[in-house]
């Protein structure tokens, strides 16, 4: 359309005018906003986390260990949304990367309440205790995504099942691997004791 319109214009002269509509293009437009505007977001987070980990734990260590079971639940719901419904939305994986993102606050409880608490108790230990509150947390959120996974619309479907999928291996993660990875040392931060 654009080339036979640049055809004619330049035929009829610079005045003439190409007006388009429909629904396709107000799709791809919003789609194309979209994705910006998730990518945007994962980015900002990541470095905001990033910071906030190298400031309360000084330690690259940490920093990844925030991130490994987020990113687990990034990749096991992408291989079950694979699997389930053959293909994914680039949308679907943009937004539930970024609502799989909450379940960075579990690894940092685990590693805040490890380096501040004053018992000494083992990181499985630890985890077990924890094992009620990240839960709690974790049904809650998977409960909310769970009911988008009943709706007619396919890319609703897609999401929140991506997301309850996500969520649920992030919480495993947290509480079946993550003990394993901590280091034995428990070194406090001052900033992070000042503040707690």
């Amino acid at each position: 359309i654009r080339a036979r319109f640049e055809a004619a214009r330049a035929r009829l002269g610079p005045d003439l005018v190409l007006e388009q509509s429909g629904a396709n293009r107000f799709a791809l437009d919003a789609e194309t906003k979209l994705r910006a505007d998730a990518s945007m977001i994962s980015t900002l987070s990541t470095i905001g986390v990033a910071v906030l980990s190298w400031l309360f734990f000084r330690s690259f260590l940490s920093l990844g260990l925030v991130m490994v079971p987020a990113l687990f639940g990034l990749l096991l719901a992408m291989a079950a949304g694979l699997a389930i419904f053959g293909r994914l939305d680039g949308t679907t994986i943009g937004f539930g990367a970024s609502l799989i993102g909450v379940t960075i606050d579990y690894p940092t409880h685990f590693l805040i309440l490890r380096s501040l608490s004053t018992r000494v108790e083992s990181p499985w230990r630890l985890a077990r205790r924890l094992s009620g509150s990240l839960s709690m947390a974790a049904l809650t959120t998977m409960a909310s995504f769970g009911g988008l996974g009943f709706t007619s619309f396919r890319g609703f479907r897609e999401l929140g099942v991506f997301s309850l999928i996500g969520v649920a291996g992030a919480l495993l993660t947290s509480l079946f691997l993550l003990p394993d990875l901590v280091p034995q040392s428990r070194p406090v931060p001052p900033i992070s004791a000042r503040l707690a």
